[in-house]
């Protein structure tokens, strides 16, 4: 997500763990718990993830995201 605050190219595969079923994943890692202390200070910060999830789109039929409750 770096990469993608930072406005950088980002490689398909990068951080996409692939399951032998069929599944594949971005694992959650200690760079992602100051993520939103991060994006405090960027432009349009709401749609950080909206652009990554548009270019990763045509790739998958479904894509779920997991976040915390509350």
């Amino acid at each position: 997500m770096e990469k993608v605050i930072n406005d950088e190219s980002i490689d398909d595969n990068e951080e996409i763990m692939h399951h032998e079923e069929g599944v594949d994943f971005i694992p959650a890692n200690i760079e992602l718990a100051g993520l939103e202390t991060a994006l405090v200070g960027v432009m349009s910060r709401e749609f950080v993830l909206k652009s990554y999830l548009d270019h990763m789109k045509d790739k998958y039929d479904y894509m779920l995201i997991d976040c915390l409750c509350g």
